[in-house]
């Protein structure tokens, strides 16, 4: 088994998103202006479940994505997925399509 996972994320209206080294993952941003702040998000995973005679295929997927952090407690995001799959010499694609609203308490 493999995966490779590679996460971009990029505001546009100047905030950052700090990293907590003691949990090891980032904080939320929190707005600067009374408007909110934009982030882009891109997205890109492989999996490989094929090892030695399990033969559980593979499949990518991309995302590419917005969030709008309304306040420092509410976020909306918007994003598309493509998914493409491989199993047993059969190839296929999926695409999807998320919302999100979240409260961050």
């Amino acid at each position: 088994m493999r995966t490779t996972h590679l996460l971009i994320c990029l505001t546009l209206t100047g905030e950052t998103r700090p990293y907590d080294r003691t949990v090891g993952y980032t904080r939320r941003i929190i707005p600067k202006s009374r408007w909110g702040a934009l982030e882009l998000v891109a997205r890109f995973s492989s999996v490989d479940l094929d090892n030695g005679s399990v033969h559980g295929g593979s499949f990518d997927k991309t995302y590419p994505g917005i969030n709008w952090w309304a306040t420092r407690r509410a976020k909306v995001g918007f994003g598309w997925g493509h998914t493409w799959l491989d199993r047993f010499d059969k190839t296929g694609g999926m695409d999807s399509f998320q919302s999100r609203l979240q409260w961050v308490y």
